[in-house]
């Protein structure tokens, strides 16, 4: 595992060896709590955009503890459509161990508490730009731009790319989209 790690840039800091356990232990899970909550929040997206014409609002939430991130303190409480194109960049998780979270609002339980959108330059300051992604959105609609080296790799005659974009769209078109799915949908798709 320990090579695997090193070879994806994962394993962290290249002084500890095989022997320190505690630290390889801490990098393993951080990785698969990291991985978990991802999950988490992709199918949490799906879920909220499936009742969006319920519950329209979401609402940013931040774990009140210790060790909660000062970055992140600024989008507690926030308010702020669905379809606000913060979500697109700002939904947690938003780091490594991240357990901000949304909930969901009707158009009444928000309306004391809506906010202004925020402007790029505070998700620039708060959210490392690896982490400015909505996992749910990517697993509906994925950005394939981001995967520019598997058009080097063939698979069956043509880039992996491609078969990986083909084998999506035939999986998509099986679907039925909700408004708000289909919106997203739409918004993310290359044209």
């Amino acid at each position: 595992m320990r090579r695997i790690m090193a070879e994806k840039g994962w394993y962290g800091r290249l002084d500890k060896t095989a022997k320190d356990r505690k630290y390889i232990n801490w990098r393993l899970d951080t990785i698969y709590q990291t991985n978990i909550l991802t999950a988490y929040s992709a199918g949490e997206t799906r879920e909220m955009l499936r009742t969006a014409h319920l519950y329209p609002y979401w609402q940013y939430k931040q774990v009140q503890r210790k060790t909660m991130r000062e970055a992140h303190s600024q989008f507690h409480n926030m308010i702020l459509r669905y379809d606000d194109p913060f979500w697109a960049t700002g939904t947690p998780p938003n780091g490594w161990r991240c357990q901000c979270y949304r909930n969901q609002l009707t158009e009444s339980q928000a309306q004391g508490g809506l906010s202004t959108p925020l402007g790029n330059n505070i998700l620039s300051a708060n959210i490392p730009k690896a982490w400015r992604y909505d996992p749910g959105r990517e697993m509906l609609a994925p950005n394939f731009t981001r995967y520019e080296a598997l058009r080097k790799i063939k698979y069956k005659g043509n880039s992996a790319i491609a078969a990986i974009q083909d084998n999506y769209r035939k999986e998509i078109s099986g679907y039925q989209l909700t408004q708000a799915e289909w919106n997203i949908y739409y918004q993310q798709s290359p044209r």
